[in-house]
């Protein structure tokens, strides 16, 4: 059964991070690409919440 997921990620500390890592700011499809790491293989990923 895959279970239906949704990640809060904090924009501020998120863009800080990947900015860092990038040298630029991310683009929202990195910033996706990211969220889909912290999904286990039997998760469905259904919502990005970044705020």
């Amino acid at each position: 059964m895959i279970n239906s997921v949704a990640i809060l990620l904090d924009a501020g500390f998120v863009l800080k991070k990947m900015e860092a890592e990038l040298g630029r700011i991310p683009t929202s499809q990195e910033i996706y690409e990211f969220s889909l790491l912290c999904v286990k293989p039997d998760e469905q990923l259904s919502k990005v919440s970044y705020l």
